[in-house]
């Protein structure tokens, strides 16, 4: 992978969006970022490993917290290329966070596009866990080993290079990640064994629910279910004959029930016929009422229409005279009103013109006062501030003062607490080798317990062994007992078959197979054996010593496989105490050289006891780094003190000027204020110029409503009056006309009542009837006649149906009883049958689950008895320690080659007897020496290799290589030879396909790299982390 565009926004310190161009910035292999403690180096690498795998690796998948406090959102864009010159692929990943009310973070977007061809970009993935799972599958790496690719702590791996004994199979184990192995595989066996023997335990309790539950029970089940199929049958049989009796009867039922009802239904209607020939009448009657009744409505009408208008042509006479009256009264009024408005409103008006002029002329003036008040304020603030500024910049002056002292004694301090670095090398080399001795000491006390503890399980193995040996040797000895009988008896056999060859021949002929001697088909008499109970108690005898003779050769199998695991695994103890034994002697021979090495160390030293040397030096190294550190904030604080001091007198230059202009204001201002007050009194005299213009509008306004109020009562009863009289000449002409009406409407009802039979108007209103009542008359005469047609009918039709027979309630009841009765014991015997059937097939089940669970619970007792093998083979760290082993030869020769390459073919490192580390030093006759006699910059050269070496074996797991790396080394500790060599070797490390970024803080490496990111912390309320690359 080669990183192209990285861009980071509202992530931790950063808030606004910071583009880093790592195309630009590895063009020359080596690079550095470089910025103070906090300043936000680390959140670039953070944002890598966010966009690719959405989780920090300080934090994992918890976000909370990652977006600034000054921000709601936040985002990462990264850019990168993966694979060779002519297949290369280019990829953005895009994440886009949100912050939550409670404090966490939320994915709100997320992209992953393939980009290669620019102008036709493909998006593969949207979703969170998609985009994971597809950067995971183009690159090969999940977040943890990619992290451990990338970034390169070089202060492990020199510490790795001195360790030995536990501390250093520790560290193996955390490197390799070969918990899964050890500790984590142990655990796992210890979970396995216990949920087998709850799974065990729960097979036992499982069986004691099938007690009782056996073949000879589910037979009797079977034998019960067939005597009720029986039974079931039976009653079936007698239930279908009655069954069918009972429909033939229930049809003659229903037809006897019929004619009964139909019966009583027709003396019924014989009952109602008087009262359907009166309804008839009262039908006609109001039939003829029907054609008069619009007459009589008509001249109800009229009526009512006559009166009402009447009533209305009074009332208009009245309403008249009253509006009369009122007109005579408000037309004076209203001509006086009316010229009023026309002759003294328009006077008002040109007064107020006036006045509008003169406040116009008040209004500049206030604006005016107001400005010459806030010019007064400006210029007493602005004078109070200059004071204030002055002040701060007197205090400021005298804290910088400070500052360069307490600088000065800090510096003078940091000389007095530096370390030779010659000493500081001899005292730690002194101190491990004390740690290897009193590592030698706990090895050969270690392999002397595992060795004692090996013995005590061979001993027993070994009398297991003898104890099989001599189980085998039974067997052997019964086996060969068993060919002897069984020979003998087949032997017997042989003798009577002999004498017997035409028996034997006849033994296994069939009827219609053909015979060997006469070659007949049929066979009524075979020939029989002379003694053929002997022979077949012969037989039965052999079949029995063969099975015998198959079991003992089947456990004797058992035996001899038993035997060969025993003998093996007695072969791998043995071979194990073996090998340890000769570990043993070259541990003591190693103890006795390192006791040797320490106590000349000692005298060399001149010291007592190192580690309290070692924890002065400790004491000195924090002292000075809090004094670096005190330094470095001491200079900051001068620093950003000495730009107070510049913008506040850049800020008191400023005031200044801007209270020359004030003044100058304030006069200008008066001079305008004075010349608008002379105007003012010319246009108004004495008079307030609003206050006029208030009375003005007041007194139009009077008279204006009294006018508009009067012009509209005047209009309101000239129209009113017009009105009335229009409608009372209306009113008068629709009384001549119903007039009129009314007389026509008499004659032509009286005609009508005389050709329709009736007396008066009271004998119609009598006869009449709705609609609606005359619908319901006519409907109950029809279907009375209907009903009694269909009566008649169904009687006849009845009548036919029965034919002369019937059927009593009484023998009806019988039927049905009976049928009930049959239907019930069916029901109960189908029940019964039921029930039987379910029994049988839950036995079935439950016999079928009682043999898996048998089978189960044998599988079960093997696998406990392999894991329990299991569990004594990995009891320590042994298999650990064997793969350890083997991944750090495989690291050794790879980080031997890259210390050949940065040492120009110097150095090479291997691995001793005991898997420690050792330098071979090729330009001296390939000497080897131990790792602690390496020098400062032969350390950080060999453990650079190192990092190197375990960082290509991660990335094996990719499916491309990563094309560069971080090393995140404490530089600040190296003096400024060592350092030299440091940038020696990382010049010559890089090649076109590898960049090498380097982080720190120390301002020599900085000068030395071509090529740099500087990193600018945030400024609280100014912004926030800034990135700028620089050239050397």
């Amino acid at each position: 992978m080669k990183p192209l565009v990285l861009k980071i926004s509202g992530i931790n310190s950063f808030i606004e969006e910071q583009e880093i161009n790592f195309h630009h910035l590895t063009e020359l292999g080596l690079f550095g970022i470089f910025g103070p403690t906090g300043s936000g180096k680390s959140t670039i690498l953070d944002a890598i490993t966010l966009s690719l795998y959405g989780e920090i690796p300080r934090s994992g998948k918890d976000l909370s917290g990652i977006i600034n406090s000054h921000c709601d959102r936040g985002y990462v864009y990264y850019e990168f290329e993966l694979g060779s010159k002519g297949e290369k692929k280019r990829y953005f990943v895009y994440r886009n966070f949100k912050k939550e009310k409670g404090g966490a973070t939320r994915t709100q977007e997320v992209k992953l596009c393939d980009i290669t061809d620019m102008e036709n970009p493909i998006v593969l993935e949207e979703k969170v866990n998609a985009v994971n799972n597809k950067i995971i599958e183009i690159i090969g790496l999940k977040g943890n080993d990619f992290t451990r690719s990338v970034v390169l702590p070089q202060g492990n791996f020199s510490e790795f290079l001195q360790l030995s004994g536990r501390d250093k199979r520790d560290m193996l184990e955390r490197i390799f990640a070969l918990q899964e192995y050890g500790t984590h595989l142990s655990i796992k066996i210890r979970n396995y064994k216990r949920k087998l023997l709850e799974r065990y335990n729960f097979i036992e309790g499982k069986l004691k629910v099938y007690e009782g539950i056996t073949q000879e029970s589910y037979g009797r089940l079977k034998e019960e279910k067939v005597l009720i199929e029986s039974h079931f049958k039976e009653i079936t049989e007698k239930f279908k004959q009655i069954d069918e009796k009972f429909h033939l009867n229930k049809e003659l039922y229903g037809l006897t029930k019929e004619y009964q009802e139909y019966s009583y239904r027709d003396k019924e209607l014989k009952g109602q016929e008087d009262e359907i020939k009166l309804k008839k009448r009262e039908y006609d009657l109001a039939e003829r009422a029907k054609n008069i009744q619009p007459y009589i409505q008509q001249k109800n009408k009229l009526e009512a229409q006559f009166a009402k208008v009447d009533k209305n042509y009074s009332e208009s006479i009245k309403r008249l005279e009253d509006i009369e009256k009122r007109l005579n009264k408000i037309t004076p009024l209203y001509n006086e009103a009316k010229e009023k408005n026309q002759k003294h409103i328009p006077k008002l008006l040109i007064e107020k013109s006036k006045m509008k002029e003169g406040v116009r002329k008040l209004e500049k003036l206030e604006k005016l006062q107001a400005n010459y008040l806030n010019l007064e304020k400006d210029r007493e603030k602005i004078t109070i501030e200059i004071l204030d500024v002055k002040d701060d910049i007197n205090k400021e002056k005298e804290q910088e003062l400070e500052l360069l002292e307490k600088i000065k004694i800090a510096k003078n301090k940091v000389r007095g607490l530096q370390v030779s670095p010659m000493y500081r090398k001899n005292l730690y080399e002194g101190r491990e080798l004390e740690q290897e001795y009193k590592n030698a000491q706990h090895q050969v006390k270690e392999l002397t317990i595992n060795m004692e503890k090996q013995l005590e399980t061979l001993r027993p193995l070994r009398i297991e062994k003898k104890e099989i040996d001599r189980e085998i040797e039974q067997l052997i000895i019964s086996k060969d007992l068993l060919n002897k009988e069984l020979l003998k008896v087949e032997e017997e056999i042989k003798s009577i078959e002999g004498r017997s060859m035409a028996a034997i021949l006849a033994k296994d002929l069939s009827e219609g197979e053909s015979c060997p001697v006469c070659g007949s088909i049929h066979h009524p008499q075979k020939a029989t054996f002379q003694d053929d109970g002997e022979i077949k108690r012969l037989e039965d005898l052999r079949d029995k010593k063969r099975q015998e003779l198959e079991e003992k050769e089947a456990l004797l199998e058992d035996k001899h496989k038993t035997l060969q695991e025993k003998i093996n695994l007695i072969g791998i103890k043995e071979g194990l105490i073996k090998e340890w034994q000769n570990n043993l002697k070259n541990l003591k021979v190693s103890l006795e050289e390192k006791e040797t090495n320490y106590v000349n160390r000692l005298k060399d030293l001149n010291v007592e006891i190192i580690e309290e040397e070692l924890k002065d030096l400790e004491r000195k190294d924090k002292d000075l780094e809090i004094l670096q550190n005190s330094i470095e904030k001491l200079e900051e604080e001068k620093e950003k003190l000495q730009g107070k001091i510049s913008k506040n007198q850049e800020n008191l230059n400023k005031k200044e000027n801007q209270l020359v202009r004030i003044r100058e204001n304030i006069v200008g201002v008066n001079n305008q204020i004075i010349e608008i007050k002379d105007e003012i009194k010319k246009v108004c005299g004495e008079k307030n110029p609003r206050q006029e213009i208030e009375n003005i509008e007041s007194t139009v306004k009077a008279i204006e409503n009294k006018y508009k109020e009067l012009k509209k009562d005047f209009e309101e009863y000239s129209e009113g009056k017009i009105n009335l009289e229009k409608d009372q000449r209306g009113l008068k002409a629709t009384l001549d006309q119903l007039e009129k009406d009314r007389i026509d409407n008499s004659k032509l009802l009286k005609e009508m009542i005389f050709e329709n039979k009736f007396d008066s108007i009271q004998g119609v209103e009598e006869a009449f009837r709705t609609l609606e009542e005359r619908e319901n008359l006519i409907n109950q005469i029809k279907g009375f006649e209907e009903e009694k047609i269909k009566i008649s009918e169904n009687l006849k039709r009845l009548e036919n149906g029965m034919a002369g027979r019937s059927i009593s309630e009484e023998k009806w009841n019988e039927i049905q009883r009976e049928r009930e009765e049959t239907s019930k014991n069916l029901e109960s015997k189908k029940q019964e049958l039921i029930e039987k059937n379910t029994q049988v097939r839950d036995v079935k089940k439950k016999l079928e689950e009682l043999t898996k669970t048998l089978e189960e619970k044998k599988i079960i007792d093997h696998q406990r008895g392999l894991l329990d093998e299991l569990e004594s083979l990995f009891k320590g760290n042994t298999f650990v320690e064997f793969i350890s082993k083997g991944q750090l030869r495989y690291i050794a020769r790879e980080a031997s080659q890259e210390l050949k390459k940065i040492t120009r073919g110097r150095y090479g490192l291997e691995l001793d007897t005991a898997g420690n580390f050792i330098i071979r030093d090729d330009f001296n006759g390939g000497v080897r020496r131990g790792t602690q006699t390496l020098s400062g910059g032969e350390t950080f050269l060999t453990s650079l290799a190192l990092a190197l070496a375990l960082s290509s074996h991660i990335q094996l797991k990719g499916k491309a290589p990563l094309e560069f790396f971080f090393l995140d080394e404490g530089f600040g500790t190296l003096d400024r030879d060592l350092l030299e060599i440091v940038i020696n070797s990382l010049e010559k490390l890089h090649s076109e396909r590898l960049s090498v970024g380097l982080i720190s803080h120390v301002e020599e490496l900085k000068q030395r790299i071509p090529r740099k990111l500087i990193i600018q912390p945030a400024e609280p309320g100014v912004r926030g982390t800034a990135i700028k690359l620089e050239n050397s």
